[in-house]
Order: C-alpha cells, then structure tokens, then sequence
C-alpha cells in the first residue's frame, strides 16, 4: 500500500486481548483493521502482545496468511504433541479398543506424563520454557523486516524495545519501518501489572523477552525472568488493555480498536466445587475489570467483538490448518462487520 493511501486513512492504535492459540482470529482482526486505518501502534496482552508485536514489526496484508499457516506447536518442545494426545485420543485407537478405549489410553499414557508435568511444576514453576517462542518471534520479525534484522545482525541477534522504538523512527527512511509497540505483563514478585514500552524503565528488555512475559499462562509456561523480577501471563493484570495508549491519544486524538475474543455458544452451569468456583471468580475479577475501563474510554473508541466457537479451547497447541484458516477468517469477518458501517 502506497504512503499516499496511508496518510488519506484516519490514524488509530490497536488493542488485543489475551486468547491463547486462537490468536489467529486477532491476526485476521488486524488484517481486515489494516484496510482503514494507518495504525501509529499496537498493544497487547498475552498472545495479543504476539500479534501486536508483529504487526509493529510490519506484518500486513497477505503476509498474516502466510504466518498462520505455521503450526503453533513450532514454538514448544517436540514433547507437547503429548498433550494433545492425551486430551484427543486418535479416533482409530477407539475403533480398535472399544468402549471405553479413550479412558485407558489417558490412564496408560497420561499417568508417566502427569508425572513429569508434576515434576516441571515443583521444580520449574511451568511445564514450557518460553526460551522456543522467544527465538522464533525473532525469526518471524526478520522475515518481514529487514531492518530490523540488520538493527539485530549489529547487536549479536536481539532488538530491545529501544531499538524497535528507533527502527519505528526511522520509517520511510531505511525501508519497511516499525510501529510503537507496548505490552501488558504481570510481575509476581511485586504484584504489580508491568507495560512494556519506551521510554519507560522497560526499553532494555528484548521486545521478543516482552512478548513471552506477557504470554507466560500459569502453570503452562515457567515465569520469565527480567530486570530482577519474574513475570507472568499480562492477563493476570488486564486482558484487554484499553489504558496503554492513553499518552499517546491525548497528543494526536487518534482512534483506538480494542479486540477482543469472546466465546459463542458457552453454556454456563451452577457452581460445583472449589475448581470451578476459583476458575470464575478468576475470570470475572479480571472481565469485570476490563469491562469497567471499557465503560470509563471516551472519544474515538471502537470495541469488536469476535465470538469464537466453543470447539476452538485456548490451549489446543495442534490446530490443524484449515481451523488456523478458519480462525482468520473468522477475525477478519468479524472486524469487517463491526468498521464497514462505521467507515464505508
């Protein structure tokens, strides 16, 4: 797209929640938002810090489809396949068995490895290292930037996001610029929510470093170390940061996008026991908490809603391709709904 085109399209920042692997429906949110609005940045939480974080970097256009025809399971441990099998049984192991095949087929496989998740959780705080994710969001920023990786080539293969904020000054100049990127973690230690972004106290942190903090989920994830501090999923603190780009907002009174999944067809049962009970007092401590900064954002805020199918579970790391491609799509569907009546 030309800079004429870009100049003529009103200027916004874009806002991902949180959503697991099915950050492909963000991606196509951002797709179908990158057809009306030059975008000054993006922001994120959780897997929405990843998409914030490549669209930053200058993933547009066809380049989100090519990106979400890699598998997600590229950025965890060979062994993860292993979850997926345990949680989904192979259809032919029950025609083979019978009833009650997929039951033994949890107890004969997933016994040793409930072992060895118990043991990474004692001991590692988190079954998966984010060490994988980190270089491989490196690997797909350098892909779609080159300056960005001759700015990583001079500094021993890693951008800060002082660095990324200097590639993001120098648009127009050196070829495919950046854009201001901020993201939303948890510091655990001190029990405070962290943004990443420059100039703050955070410019030295890695952008990729930033990026797996704030998609370290509890438990699945081991803690990311940073500045003397450990930091975990952002959606402990926000997982629809309306607030990051305030600063910025008051200065150019540009338009801000927030996305956010939300799940279609969820049928919701009586509480049944502290599992439960502590899963929803957790997810509403945190919605209503967003819900009420939604309700506090005043000039040009758009909010869209994406409804996802229920078959689609936030941590299902084996999507095929054809559900990777349904999820964009569905993004994409999505924002296109929400900006053509409001910008046609």
């Amino acid at each position: 797209m030309s800079s004429d085109q870009q100049t003529n399209r009103p200027r916004a920042y874009a806002v991902l929640c949180g959503g697991g692997t099915k950050a492909a429906a963000l991606a196509g949110c951002v797709k179908a938002a990158q057809e009306y609005f030059d975008f000054q940045g993006y922001g994120g939480t959780s897997a929405g810090s990843i998409i914030a974080l490549l669209a930053a970097a200058g993933y547009a256009g066809s380049e989100w489809d090519r990106l979400i025809g890699r598998k997600i399971s590229e950025v965890l441990p060979w062994w993860s396949w292993l979850i997926t099998l345990v949680l989904e049984p192979p259809l032919s192991t029950v025609r083979i068995v019978g009833w009650g095949s997929k039951f033994l087929f949890r107890l004969l496989l997933g016994g040793p490895f409930l072992l060895l998740v118990a043991w990474l959780l004692v001991f590692r705080a988190g079954v998966f290292s984010t060490s994988k994710l980190q270089r491989k969001l490196h690997e797909r920023m350098f892909e779609v930037n080159p300056t960005l990786r001759d700015e990583a080539t001079a500094r021993r293969g890693s951008i800060t996001f002082r660095e990324f904020q200097a590639c993001c000054d120098k648009d127009g100049q050196t070829g495919k610029g950046c854009k201001l990127v901020k993201m939303v973690t948890a510091d655990v230690w001190h029990r405070r929510p962290i943004v990443y972004s420059v100039p703050d106290s955070w410019a030295e942190t890695q952008v990729a470093t930033g990026a797996a903090a704030s998609s370290a989920y509890p438990f699945v994830f081991r803690p990311v170390r940073d500045q003397g501090a450990e930091f975990l999923d952002g959606g402990l603190a926000s997982n629809l940061p309306v607030f990051i780009f305030d600063r910025e907002r008051e200065e150019d009174n540009a338009f801000l996008i927030a996305f956010n999944l939300i799940p279609s067809g969820v049928r919701r049962r009586p509480l049944r026991g502290p599992v439960s009970l502590t899963r929803e007092v957790v997810g509403t401590a945190i919605d209503a908490h967003d819900e009420l900064l939604r309700g506090l954002r005043r000039g040009m805020f758009i909010y869209v809603p994406v409804e996802i199918p229920s078959k689609f579970p936030t941590f299902r790391f084996r999507l095929r391709d054809d559900e990777r491609k349904e999820l964009l799509k569905i993004g994409y569907d999505a924002a296109k709904e929400v900006l053509d009546p409001l910008l046609a």
